[in-house]
């Protein structure tokens, strides 16, 4: 099943069956978690304000199969609504989503945002290699190629990862649902710090959306710059950032990620 198959299912439906090829180890990709959530809470708000932010939980490993959603307006406000979702798995609860919409109003205050990065070009980057037991499924829906930093598992010192990343087999428009997965396609920039083939796993997660309007097609190649701010005792703290084909700062994303190395 198509990515954007999913999201239309997820649109029309409580119910969704997530397939093998979105998996990512034992669990399914957090993107497409993410994704299927905040297009199920979009449907239930039932408004044109933009998406500001949302905050994920991963409360336990998402397995390949049927997953229900639950979701519904929290308060809806003169200019923001506040929404949560949330994903079931036989019975249990397994992610939860809390997501903030938001009507632009007239401001004084104005600080222009980071410009895109300047990198190799996506040819003269570093390509992610698609290799069983050791590559997530996922990743083969994707195009990633390494500018900053190295691939996971090369004992890389640095904490700073970053490239180039695009959906290889969808067309269209670009919508929120597809930042969401381009976004969190990659890894957590300390997997690159790591000497032996070793888990980590995202705790939570929270992303910031700064466009209305989004200027890019899904098969438009992203930029993408991560760092880790602190690790240590198990857990690593990373702020990425995402921009457009036009070098348009267009996503914020903060994780609490889980190291087992």
């Amino acid at each position: 099943m198509s990515f954007s198959t999913m999201m239309a299912q997820a649109s029309v439906s409580d119910a969704v069956d997530i397939l093998p090829s979105w998996g990512q180890g034992r669990a399914t990709f957090g993107g497409v978690i993410a994704a299927l959530l905040y297009q199920h809470v979009h449907n239930v708000v039932a408004s044109e304000q933009p998406l500001r932010s949302l905050t994920m939980s991963f409360v336990a490993p998402v397995t390949v199969g049927a997953v229900t959603l639950e979701s519904r307006v929290v308060r809806r406000g003169k200019s923001v609504i506040q929404a949560e979702s949330r994903m079931l798995q036989h019975g249990e609860v397994v992610a939860l989503m809390l997501a903030s919409f938001g009507a632009s109003r007239a401001s004084t205050v104005i600080v222009a945002p980071d410009v895109a990065p300047v990198f190799k070009t996506p040819e003269a980057s570093v390509p992610l290699p698609y290799i069983p037991n050791v590559v997530p499924e996922f990743t083969r829906h994707f195009d990633l190629h390494w500018a900053v930093g190295s691939l996971p598992f090369s004992a890389n010192h640095s904490s700073t990862m970053g490239g180039w990343v695009r959906f290889n087999a969808e067309t269209g428009q670009s919508q929120i649902s597809h930042l969401l997965a381009l976004v969190d396609s990659w890894p957590p920039s300390v997997l690159q710090m790591f000497n032996i083939i070793a888990p980590i796993s995202t705790l939570t997660w929270t992303i910031e959306f700064l466009a209305n309007t989004i200027d890019s097609e899904i098969s438009d190649w992203w930029q993408y710059l991560a760092e880790a701010d602190a690790s240590s005792d198990g857990y690593a703290h990373i702020g990425a950032k995402l921009w457009s084909k036009s070098g348009q700062l267009v996503a914020i994303s903060r994780q609490t990620v889980a190291v087992f190395a």
